[in-house]
């Protein structure tokens, strides 16, 4: 049986089939990559809020310290004395 012996309905049904298969198959590789851009984003987000909690507590510890210690070192007029 050759497809071109079949009715144009039948052929035009079958094309309809083939390409509705096709774009389930693409919807569900689509899924499943955007699933795995999902995990990662959640992995960077976890990992990017840890260190900025860590910077932000660093920065509330240590208050103005290191930047008047970088003028102090840095100072020209107590450098002379």
């Amino acid at each position: 049986m050759n497809i071109s012996n079949l009715k144009i309905g039948t052929r035009l049904g079958m094309a309809f089939c083939l390409v509705t298969l096709f774009a389930i198959i693409l919807s569900f590789v689509a899924w499943m990559a955007l699933d795995s851009v999902g995990d990662k984003w959640r992995e960077f987000l976890n990992t990017s809020m840890e260190k900025q909690e860590f910077v932000t507590k660093g920065d509330l510890k240590l208050g103005d310290a290191v930047h008047h210690f970088k003028n102090y070192l840095t100072d020209v007029t107590q450098a002379s004395v």
